[in-house]
């Protein structure tokens, strides 16, 4: 490896975790994604069954701590937890090349107290292959397909247009797609929009795209927060069975799974 002596040893890091991760991570879900990233790649392996005593030793961790930590990463897709076997198995789940979890190449954070530049960064070319040029918007900024696509949503759900000329919540917007994945943002707003808390409590947050992209704490609360009159399909049946709906009162609700990959339910209105 350039820059280190033979006898030093060291583990590959992904990159995305250091130049896009480090600055969202709390310091606990850094140092478990780090050693997790030791006990995997350090050993050239993708996954590995790691025991949360040795995941304390290399963090300096609480067992508490820890869990809440692994929690966190797999609710924000960044690690996969095996809970099948003991010592569970875990793996940093890599974005596929071109994935909507992937990072625009084309947005990168700009360094403290300097403004955005909005000039795209060009891909490093490994395939030897023209590299197609990003199209420019009439505001001369770079949008990419899965930040319009995330603007039509929220326009769908909040009856709001996102302001995609404002390069720093087009920023935002990307970062979170990545950090927590298209689905899951997707979740976050359909939660917030149906939420009591929002339309009774806090009405002037909940249509802002300002208060609700740039915090992650908020959209993974968001996320958490389940909409009253949304059903697993265990609760759908459970109600059918209890004599309180019928099947025809049910449909699908568009981008909402439960853990096992099936759709949620809604009433009809």
């Amino acid at each position: 490896m350039a820059g280190l002596p033979k006898e030093i040893t060291y583990t590959k890091v992904p990159n995305f975790i250091l130049e896009y991760l480090m600055s969202e991570l709390k310091g606990s879900e850094l140092k478990v994604a780090l050693a997790i990233c030791r006990k995997t790649y350090g050993f050239q392996q993708q996954s590995d069954r790691i025991p949360l005593s040795q995941i304390r030793k290399l963090t300096g961790l609480g067992k508490n701590t820890i869990i809440k930590a692994i929690r966190q990463l797999v609710d924000q897709n960044i690690i996969h937890k095996n809970t099948e076997i003991i010592p569970h198995k875990y793996r940093i789940i890599i974005p596929d090349k071109g994935s909507k979890t992937a990072p625009n190449s084309s947005i990168i954070e700009p360094p403290m107290g300097q403004k955005m530049n909005p000039e795209p960064v060009q891909k490093v070319n490994t395939q030897k292959k023209p590299i197609k040029q990003t199209e420019r918007n009439t505001t001369s900024s770079i949008v990419s397909n899965e930040v319009l696509e995330i603007a039509r949503y929220w326009k769908e759900l909040f009856d709001t247009q996102i302001n995609l000329s404002n390069k720093e919540i087009v920023y935002a917007i990307q970062k979170r797609i990545y950090a927590f994945g298209i689905d899951n943002i997707k979740k976050a707003m359909i939660n917030r929009s149906k939420s009591p808390y929002y339309k009774e409590q806090k009405p002037y947050l909940r249509s802002s795209a300002n208060a609700f992209f740039p915090y992650p704490d908020t959209i993974y609360n968001d996320i958490k927060r389940e909409p009253e009159d949304v059903f697993t399909y265990e609760e759908r049946n459970n109600r059918i069975y209890k004599g309180l709906n019928v099947d025809e009162d049910f449909e699908i609700v568009p981008d909402q799974r439960d853990k096992q990959g099936r759709p949620k339910w809604k009433l009809k209105d």
